[in-house]
């Protein structure tokens, strides 16, 4: 039995530091991990259609649209999420929406309603979670703690 205390206190200890180990480096790692950046994702207009015709993004990226034609297009929203946008024919003229909600976005040209679009808008998944680690550090120092003072009772 006191060989079992003796390893579970030495045990205890190296749990104690790996978890602190792991909180501090969790910390210090964070600042520089680059946080997801909001992306322009270009459709064109061009022979009397939007391409691509459809486009996944990610929740703060913002769609721009370049009318390419010679004839005047818009890019107007089948759900009321944006407010028209009128693209003058000849000019290269764009406009642009930011998408702030996960959700498919049908659109359309009012003016050629054959011309359909849609955005589809997914989650930003996070690239990494700290917490997770902190989490298991303060697991590892909580059990470390409680190892070590069982030797001492």
């Amino acid at each position: 039995m006191a060989r079992y205390l003796k390893t579970g206190s030495s045990l205890g200890t190296s749990l104690a530091i790996a978890g602190l180990v792991m909180i501090v480096a969790v910390s210090f790692a964070i600042p520089f991990i680059p946080a997801a950046r909001a992306a322009t994702v270009d459709v064109s207009i061009s022979g009397d259609a939007f391409h691509p015709q459809t486009i996944t993004v990610s929740v703060g990226d913002t769609v721009r649209w370049t009318n390419d034609d010679a004839v005047e297009h818009t890019v107007t929203s089948d759900t009321g999420a944006w407010t028209e946008i009128i693209l003058p024919g000849g000019t290269g003229a764009q406009g642009s929406f930011t998408f702030n909600t996960a959700n498919t976005y049908p659109y359309h040209c009012s003016i050629h309603t054959f011309m359909t679009g849609s955005v589809i808008v997914g989650s930003v998944v996070p690239e990494f979670s700290g917490e997770f680690f902190v989490v298991i550090g303060l697991v590892a120092v909580m059990f470390g703690l409680i190892a070590a003072r069982r030797k001492q009772t």
